[in-house]
């Protein structure tokens, strides 16, 4: 059965509102990443919000729906609503998770020029040991995020090896090998989002990182 996005669209939304501090008064250059990050991520949002707002405004109205798309019951709907929600859901990992890889590649690729051709995780744990940022709540929403990208080829199965269970918002999550996640809940999608938010913070705001008055994306 589909989620009620109604909350998860509030709470989207009020979050992309909070990115106007920098959206709207930038501290970089058009072409400094740590600008087109954050635009990167409000259209992001943007997109996805206004998905969740006709979902639940005109798909999760049957009339309205059969008027798009005609469907010859109520079963075939539900099933129509469920594929759509996880396609949105999709859309939103995809794009976050590409937008993020990328800010981290162009950062950590400023401050150490050899370390661009590497595996994500190399080039996130290098990032965050370099700017001497903890593996806490931000560590851990990556690491999920990542792991729930990566089951999208497999239809929502983990395929690699078990992951050890990652301890998020006092909520254990798990990837176990050839199973089936149920980890991209909105309440997650929305606290990972957030986290990452604030972890674009810390990072502008590092004495390293501000040294640099442009860092070319």
């Amino acid at each position: 059965m589909f989620e009620d996005q109604k909350d998860a669209l509030n709470s989207f939304e009020s979050l992309r509102k909070c990115l106007k501090k920098w959206t709207e008064n930038p501290d970089y250059d058009e072409k400094d990443i740590r600008n087109m990050f954050i635009n990167q991520l409000d259209k992001v949002l943007l997109f996805h919000n206004l998905n969740s707002y006709y979902f639940i405004n005109t798909l999760q109205n049957k009339p309205l729906f059969d008027g798009i798309l005609q469907t010859g019951s109520l079963l075939d709907y539900q099933k129509l609503l469920q594929v759509y929600q996880v396609q949105g859901k999709n859309a939103l990992i995809f794009q976050v998770s590409s937008i993020l890889e990328r800010f981290f590649r162009v950062l950590l690729q400023q401050i150490k020029p050899q370390s661009i051709n590497k595996p994500f995780y190399s080039i996130r744990k290098e990032l965050f040991e370099a700017l001497n940022i903890e593996q806490n709540d931000e560590w851990n929403a990556i690491s999920i995020l990542s792991n729930i990208r990566n089951t999208f080829h497999n239809n929502g199965i983990h395929t690699s090896d078990d992951v050890p269970s990652i301890m998020y918002k006092n909520i254990n999550y798990e990837f176990i090998k050839n199973d089936i996640h149920n980890n991209a809940d909105y309440f997650t999608l929305f606290m990972i989002t957030q986290d990452i938010v604030i972890l674009y913070q810390k990072i502008c705001e590092n004495s390293l990182i501000k040294s640099f008055a442009l860092i070319k994306g």
